[in-house]
């Protein structure tokens, strides 16, 4: 058996937990998952810092990222599909 959290491509039998931004499986359940993606976010404090990483690489430089409470964030960080 292959270890789920090296680089993948897909199974079926994975499918469910697969991590299409990662190719990696990870855990079912967690703060929040992506339901395109599948990325899953393990806690509120994960989604926040994958939001503000992401922003600020694609902000100018110099620009002040703010980042919002978790509840607000509207989609994946990742692949920006909507929740």
């Amino acid at each position: 058996m292959t270890d789920p959290s090296v680089p993948h491509e897909p199974t079926p039998e994975c499918a469910p937990l697969h991590c299409w931004w990662h190719n990696t499986d990870e855990p079912d359940g967690g703060y929040r998952a992506c339901f395109e993606c599948r990325h899953v976010y393990a806690t509120a404090e994960d989604l926040r810092e994958t939001w503000r990483a992401e922003v600020a690489a694609a902000a100018l430089p110099g620009a002040v990222v703010v980042v919002p409470p978790a509840d607000e964030i509207g989609g994946c960080p990742l692949c920006a599909h909507d929740w």
